[in-house]
């Protein structure tokens, strides 16, 4: 596809109103070419011929600038309508990430509170079982005392019998 539309290269063609048929140019638009009417009087119906392929070249030309001008006021609408798409979606976001926040802070208080609470909780059932397994080994070594002294006690006590009773 070599369409060279844009391309400062191309030639005008004759009848695209800026060339006029007897090789003037048509200065102004007007059909006025500087000549004082001498030569537009001449040409005559050359130049009437070039008139009307003129205005359907222009009325063609105004078609497609509009067909543009149309497209181009859709896609325009349709990027403002996206722009304002993507302020609410910025400003939910920003929404979301400070409930995230929020939530996130209020969460490790919770957690915090749950944590000292079940800290306080462990220590204080970890100093009542120190206490009970104090008394327990208290109550133990009483026992024991209880229990020594009665065995020495009775020890004495067999001593003492094998003394008195000794065996002739």
């Amino acid at each position: 596809m070599n369409d060279n539309k844009g391309s400062p290269t191309k030639k005008r063609k004759a009848n695209d109103c800026r060339a006029t048929m007897d090789g003037t140019h048509d200065v102004n638009g007007t059909g006025d070419n500087n000549d004082g009417g001498f030569l537009h009087n001449i040409s005559g119906q050359r130049n009437d011929a070039s008139s009307a392929a003129c205005d359907e070249n222009n009325t063609s030309q105004l078609d497609r600038m509009e067909q543009i001008m149309t497209r181009m006021e859709e896609k325009l609408a349709t990027v403002s309508s996206l722009e304002s798409r993507c302020e609410q979606l910025e400003a939910k976001c920003s929404s979301l990430e400070n409930i995230l926040e929020s939530t996130s802070h209020s969460t490790k208080e919770h957690i915090d509170r749950k944590f000292d609470s079940l800290y306080l909780h462990l220590e204080a059932q970890c100093n009542s079982l120190e206490n009970r397994l104090d008394t327990k080994v208290d109550s133990v070594h009483e026992k024991v005392e209880r229990s020594l002294k009665f065995h020495e006690y009775n020890e004495m006590l067999i001593k003492n019998q094998s003394w008195e009773y000794s065996a002739p």
